[in-house]
């Protein structure tokens, strides 16, 4: 009798050297403005900026370990390994023989590589919010068990606290985790997928909960608030593509509209923040969300659409990548200094040798930080999924639906064009190329759900 043949997969060594190497590289990772602020709000308990309270928490926590901000380092490189592994066995059990390159990809492509070395708030939750889907994603013989449903509640949970945009995401892995089990009743499918609905719902209460009653303050300035950067944004955007503002109730509330006017004039397609240089802000003061500016922004909307239209279809331009991406703050390398008016802060020493040769590495590949490309290929794998249908492809192709969904939001919300706020497009690309190679069904009995 011959005995068994033993193929030896690389997939361990690849995961352990790609861990390493992202470690080595990025130690102990990159903060912007965006981390200290957040690190100055967890460290005081005082939310005092437009920061999600749970991403200043884990700013902070990570902070008062003895790795530092190395600890959310590890966090986004072991959450970006772990989606990779789930990726190797969904291939191996498909019947692909050498998976393995496809674990190279994930953890050699460039963008993902420099990334996953930045601090940031949306580069935590594009890895959770891909982990969710790849735990739910099912395999020959194999759906998610109550451990990998528990893990993918708790990984969408924490996502949508760190980057509440990800609460788009909840639906469409509801969907997948009912669409993965085409063998039960529709009964039995929905029950599963409420349950796992009303866990992830559990969760994202309770951590809520614990952080208000952690919190000695949240801040209620329209200056630092996200409603009223996105009004401000799209009243500029509207009144330069020639639109006739309606004001009633700022004027009626006495706002100066000369100044107003003034500050408008700085407005630019790419970004908000052109709006906030004005130091005699009118508006400051206001408590945000605020029903006159409210109320105002939707009289002016309703009264030009079409310029309201041409203002943000101009920003989802910048967006996209269809403009200047060096406008749109591809990356970002190094410790921010301490900013003025910040408490002492104890940040990591810089690495300002390390961080020049990243930053060259990253402007040779400047091209690449363009979203459309990936949403180009998240589209071109929907329809292969669509048309080849292979074994789960519906959880798949939800998951590009998923990434594109995140980009197209930026058409009404979007008020800066930083190339970080659709990088979860990176691991939706990335997994929807390797779904290229998925077989189709080979018999016509066989369930392609």
């Amino acid at each position: 009798m011959s005995s068994p043949k033993f193929y030896w997969s690389p997939a361990l060594p690849i995961t352990v050297a790609g861990a390493a190497c992202s470690t080595w590289a990025h130690w102990p990772g990159h903060s912007s403005y965006d981390t200290l602020a957040q690190l100055r709000d967890g460290l005081s308990r005082t939310y005092a900026s437009n920061q999600p309270p749970a991403m200043s928490w884990l700013v902070a926590s990570a902070l008062q370990t003895p790795l530092g901000f190395g600890a959310l380092l590890l966090i986004n490189i072991g959450l970006w390994g772990w989606a990779g592994w789930l990726i190797h066995r969904l291939l191996a059990a498909h019947g692909l023989r050498r998976p393995w390159p496809a674990l190279l990809v994930w953890w050699l492509f460039p963008v993902s590589f420099l990334y996953s070395g930045i601090l940031w708030k949306d580069v935590l939750a594009a890895h959770l919010a891909t982990l969710a889907f790849l735990l739910v994603t099912p395999r020959p013989c194999q759906t998610a068990g109550p451990g990998a449903l528990a893990a993918s509640a708790l990984a969408i949970a924490s996502a949508t606290l760190v980057r509440q945009q990800m609460a788009l995401m909840i639906p469409l892995l509801g969907a997948a985790i009912w669409f993965a089990r085409p063998g039960f009743t529709r009964m039995y499918r929905s029950g599963i997928a409420a349950a796992w609905l009303a866990g992830v719902l559990a969760l994202s209460w309770a951590a809520d909960s614990a952080l208000a009653r952690g919190a000695r303050q949240v801040s209620g300035l329209a200056t630092l608030g996200a409603v009223y950067q996105l009004t401000t944004f799209d009243l500029a955007g509207i009144r330069s593509h020639g639109g006739q503002l309606r004001l009633p109730a700022l004027d009626a509330a006495g706002v100066e509209r000369q100044s107003l006017s003034e500050m408008f004039d700085l407005y630019g397609a790419d970004r908000v923040d052109r709006l906030g240089v004005y130091l005699r802000n009118p508006l400051a003061g206001l408590t945000d969300p605020n029903p006159l500016l409210l109320a105002d922004w939707r009289a002016s909307i309703r009264a030009n659409p079409i310029a309201y239209a041409a203002h943000r279809w101009e920003h989802f331009s910048w967006q996209a990548g269809l403009r200047d991406p060096l406008r749109c703050l591809p990356y970002h390398f190094g410790v921010e200094p301490q900013p003025d008016g910040f408490p002492a802060l104890p940040l990591p020493t810089p690495r300002p040798e390390r961080d020049a040769r990243l930053r060259t590495i990253a402007e040779s590949l400047l091209p690449l930080f363009r979203p459309a490309l990936y949403a180009g290929v998240a589209m071109l794998a929907l329809a292969l999924l669509a048309w080849r249908r292979p074994l789960g492809w519906t959880a798949l192709a939800l998951f590009q639906l998923a990434g594109l969904a995140y980009l197209g939001s930026y058409l009404l919300i979007g008020i800066a064009c930083d190339f970080r706020y659709a990088y979860f497009l990176v691991p939706v690309a990335l997994v929807g190329a390797f779904s290229f190679w998925l077989p189709a069904p080979t018999h016509s009995g066989a369930s392609s759900r």
